[in-house]
């Protein structure tokens, strides 16, 4: 299994309407929350929000950005482990298994994950039921 999750606090507020992959060159969703990806230049992390809150993504642990927002386009400069956090009024509503974005081909992730891209590829990374673009 992918890991492919996120945690959501709905008591505080649904999460309709929220979107969170990581996007490559022609905007096309390449990787969700728990896939392993290779970096390539042009990637980006893209997030939709259904209400602005407060958004932080972490690499590695450490911060690489925050701010209050309803969407956000984070180009992706090098490889690690990336997570999102999403906050309303400083409580947790939203946490995401971690993007794991590795480098070169020498690193590129299994037969059996490539796999997994290319299927969540096709599937447009939808779900009606939690997944990462949530009807």
């Amino acid at each position: 299994s992918t890991g492919r999750a996120f945690l959501a606090f709905e008591h505080y507020r649904p999460v309709d309407g929220f979107f969170c992959a990581i996007v490559g060159r022609e905007g096309e969703p390449i990787a969700l929350p728990g896939d392993t990806v290779r970096y390539s230049p042009h990637m980006e992390l893209q997030v939709k929000l259904p209400h602005k809150a407060g958004l932080r993504v972490r690499r590695a642990g450490e911060e690489v950005f925050k701010q209050e927002t309803i969407s956000l386009h984070l180009p992706l400069y090098s490889e690690g482990a990336y997570r999102l956090e999403v906050f309303l009024e400083g409580r947790y509503w939203i946490i995401t298994n971690p993007f794991f974005v590795t480098r070169g081909s020498d690193q590129y992730p299994s037969e059996k994950d490539a796999r997994s891209e290319q299927e969540a590829k096709a599937s447009g990374f939808s779900s009606a039921k939690g997944g990462f673009n949530v009807q």
